[in-house]
Parts: structure tokens; sequence; C-alpha cells
């Protein structure tokens, strides 16, 4: 189990690259620190694939709120093929901030992930992320 945030991304990456959901995890995190993790995870990847081009690439995908703040929207892991790509889809906003298509015109969405994550913890030292298969 990870005990600190380099151990975590470390996980939280290599689960994306295979392919597996990694929103739980990422939805239990406050929605600024949650973009950077994912931006550290991109990070990651980008170095791993130079090593491996035929690790998926991890697509971000933000968007900004009302208030200027920017919120991760979705992470799709896609591997490049002979004759198209597949694309994975690794993260979605949390539950609470999906609702409607119009959400998104309106960033009442984004909104709700704002409210949402002031109840959520930053990571810290005595945070882990615990893969799906060790609960």
């Amino acid at each position: 189990m990870p005990n600190g945030e380099a151990e975590m991304i470390e996980s939280l990456t290599k689960d994306a690259e295979q392919g597996e959901s990694v929103g739980d995890a990422l939805n239990q995190i406050p929605f600024q620190e949650r973009l950077q993790i994912a931006r550290k995870m991109d990070a990651l990847n980008e170095e791993r694939r130079k090593a491996d081009p035929n690790l998926p690439d991890l697509i971000l995908t933000t968007k900004n709120d009302s208030g200027g703040s920017e919120h991760l929207t979705d992470i799709t892991a896609r591997t490049a093929g002979k004759y198209w790509d597949s694309n994975q889809d690794v993260y979605d906003l949390p539950k609470a901030a999906q609702t409607q298509a119009l959400d998104y015109i309106l960033d009442s969405s984004l909104e709700r992930d704002s409210q949402d994550s002031k109840h959520l913890r930053p990571v810290n030292k005595q945070t882990f992320y615990i893969r799906s298969s060790e609960k």
C-alpha cells in the first residue's frame, strides 16, 4: 500500500495505464489537489512512455468553473493502434457533480465539485490510496 504522495501517484498511474478506474481514489481528494495529482500522473506517464512507447497515453481533460477554478473532468488512457486508437475512460467527475448534460453548459456540476471538495481532506502523509483489489 502506498504511504506517500509519490507512491500514490506511482500506483494511480500504473492503474490508469492498465485501464483501471482511478476515479474512486481521486474523487476522495479536493478538486485543486486532484488536478495537481493528475498532472503529476500525466508527467510520470509521459516519462514512462519514452522508455516504453506501447504504454497508453494518459489524456487529461479540464474545465474552468464560473469562478475561474480549473477542474479535472476526465482522464482517458489512449493506446495508439495501427488503424485506430483504443480509448479507455479511467476517471470521471464525482457522482455528486454529475447530473445532466445541461450542467456542463451552466457549470453547475463544477460548482458542486467545488462544494463537495470542501468536505474532503487534502493528501498528506496520513492519506493512503488503496487499490480496489486491496479493499
